[in-house]
């Protein structure tokens, strides 16, 4: 697990500047503090910070190939290196190291850009051919390694987090008004953009190229949720196994390390799954982390504690309370180079923090819901009716989101009526709109006259799917694919890629393995979600491994009890921030309208907590990246 940085430009520049190289590679310090390495020609630079976890002695980047024509940065893990590397030795290629990393300048010799066809992991990597004089690059299927770019014709700029790319003195803190009318719709800024003009973010499953002086991408894969048929009872269990199989080996190639291995419990479903397939695989006890949220709704520590003690876990459990909140959203920003307006990044910090003073790494539950149909939304699509099933499949223009969520007033409230009538004839439609955040009329309001003029007329919705994807024929598989597609990269995937490595621990989802993720994504519809069960498939699993208090316990989501802290405990901090100290009130938002919300939320009358903190965030990203 590292930090990746560097550039390529079309003419070489003899003495190209050192320091904005060792200044990008600096700006990520916390995702590699074991060791650096860097690369530098007249054309080439390429920086690296890495954080030890496989080929502890030999593993420093930029790493070549024999002949040294071909040089690679590397973030991430392969877990099938090592049949890799052995294949490739059989062709005769040389390895002087032990490291995971590389395989990928072989893989290039061997198969160029197809190579990525035969990575099993997480990765976002940059290798420069100096004979060919090509840079190419990419980003593993689900999106779990960050990869974040700036290309103007001459320069192609790329780091692993944002504010390595500010380092270099080419790269303008420019806010781009559509990204920041996304993120108050959504919370989080989807993929390609990014919170700054210029500065694109390389979507999962997508791998570029630059030759000849242009740059092309690539998509190299895409989940197939086309679900199998219906199948009888005994075609149920034969499929059944084949997922415990695949749920198994994919947990055991994520635990190759050279260091320990632990696990963030939750003692929910999916992660007390992991920590019943590790209990099979290990032959020493487990050490396992969670988080408590004393005297709420959010607190699992009992669940935790259940799942550790009937698997003899060495469990370790961290109280996060209200005073914490402050500090940690501060520093949440320093980390988070985009604001993101999710609060359980928060606790995850500290979760990572505390975690790093016994583990390198860790095992999560990521991606269990997303493919296993693990929300309660994902049970609507199971309640269908054939009339629902027929609404959605011939959806009317002005019901999808790219028109709904467009910043636009609503005085007679048609258009809120709509989006309403939209979430409850559609299932899918909850994937893809998301109302308890700022919805277009909101927006409209909340906006200063003048900055609402900068807002594009149309709506880029993630609910207009790439074209060239397969649609699903059915609702819930439909679901998914935008949960996958989206959701999961641009809120929950990130989160846990910054919040651990602001800790410098690495975090590993073994449900997204991809070939795990190909059985998942065909499952038949009634093992992912029916009208009165989620994770069906999971569950059923779970029956022979978990106690039954966890397994058929309802979803519980991770999060902070932000209504209640900002009508109480922190109410008056946040009014100061909003509006007393605030630098976005007036330059972008109507100070009037962020006060009523204020109000309204501390006098009960509405809980606006999702709104105010998406503010919040946004608010101390603007003082730490624009001021």
């Amino acid at each position: 697990m590292c930090g990746i940085c560097g550039w390529y430009i079309q003419e070489s520049q003899p003495g190209f500047d050192e320091q904005a190289l060792a200044n990008m590679r600096e700006a990520m310090l916390h995702r590699g503090p074991d060791e650096a390495g860097a690369f530098l020609s007249e054309r080439c630079g390429l920086g690296h910070r890495r954080l030890s976890i496989i080929g502890l002695a030999d593993g420093q980047q930029p790493m070549w190939n024999e002949d040294q024509t071909i040089v690679v940065v590397f973030n991430g893990e392969i877990y099938n290196y090592s049949q890799l590397k052995n294949e490739l030795e059989s062709k005769g290629h040389q390895f002087r190291t032990h490291s995971d990393t590389e395989v990928l300048v072989h893989l290039w010799e061997e198969a160029g850009p197809e190579m990525v066809q035969r990575l099993r992991g997480m990765f976002a990597f940059v290798l420069y051919d100096l004979n060919q004089e090509v840079v190419f690059g990419a980003r593993d299927r689900f999106g779990q390694k960050p990869f974040f770019y700036s290309w103007n014709n001459q320069q192609f700029c790329f780091a692993s987090e944002i504010k390595s790319l500010l380092a270099h003195p080419a790269i303008p803190r420019e806010l781009d008004p559509a990204a920041l009318d996304q993120f108050l719709f959504y919370q989080f800024i989807p993929q390609p953009r990014t919170m700054f003009r210029g500065v694109h973010q390389l979507p999962a499953a997508h791998s570029f190229i630059l030759r000849d002086g242009q740059l092309s991408f690539h998509r190299y894969w895409q989940l197939d949720f086309q679900p199998e048929p219906a199948p009888d009872e005994q075609r149920e269990q034969d499929i059944l196994e084949k997922l415990r199989h695949e749920i198994k080996d994919a947990v055991e190639s994520h635990m190759i390390s050279d260091v320990p291995v632990g696990l963030f419990l939750s003692g929910g479903l999916d992660s007390s799954y992991i920590a019943a397939v590790c209990h099979q695989i290990l032959d020493h006890p487990l050490r396992s982390f969670s988080i408590s949220f004393p005297e709420t709704k959010y607190d699992e520590q009992e669940f935790a504690e259940t799942v550790s003690k009937s698997f003899g876990l060495e469990h370790h459990i961290f109280r996060f309370d209200p005073t914490d909140l402050q500090a940690w959203l501060e520093k949440s920003i320093r980390f988070f180079d985009q604001p993101l307006a999710d609060s359980a990044a928060l606790p995850l910090m500290m979760l990572s923090e505390q975690t790093a003073e016994h583990v390198k790494v860790v095992l999560t539950g990521d991606g269990g819901d997303e493919l296993f149909g693990g929300y309660q939304k994902h049970m609507r699509a199971g309640q269908s009716s054939a009339f629902v099933r027929l609404m959605a499949s011939s959806l009317p223009s002005w019901f999808q989101t790219a028109n709904l969520a467009a910043c636009q007033s609503d005085p007679s409230g048609r258009r809120r009526l709509t989006a309403r009538l939209a979430r409850w004839g559609i299932p899918e439609h909850v994937s893809g709109y998301f109302k308890n955040f700022w919805e277009g009329w909101d927006r409209f309001r909340l906006y200063q006259s003048d900055y609402r003029e900068q807002i594009p007329a149309s709506f880029e919705s993630i609910d207009q799917l790439d074209p060239g994807l397969i649609r699903p024929t059915d609702i819930l598989n439909r679901m998914l694919q935008i949960d996958c597609g989206d959701y999961l990269v641009g809120d929950l995937l990130l989160k846990t890629d910054y919040a651990t490595m602001s800790g410098s621990i690495e975090a590993r989802a073994p449900f997204l393995d991809h070939q795990l993720a190909e059985t998942a994504a065909r499952l038949p519809l009634q093992l992912k979600a029916t009208a009165t069960e989620t994770k069906v498939a999971l569950r059923r699993l779970a029956e022979a491994a978990l106690p039954p208090e966890i397994f058929q316990r309802p979803k519980r989501g991770f999060g902070l009890p932000v209504k209640q802290w900002f009508a109480k405990d922190l109410a008056d901090w946040l009014r100061m921030q909003l509006v007393e100290n605030s630098i976005t009130a007036e330059k972008f938002f109507r100070r009037e309208v962020v006060e009523q919300y204020l109000t309204e939320h501390r006098e009960g009358k509405q809980n606006h907590a999702s709104r105010l903190y998406a503010l919040l965030t946004f608010e101390l990203w603007c003082r730490n990246y624009l001021s």
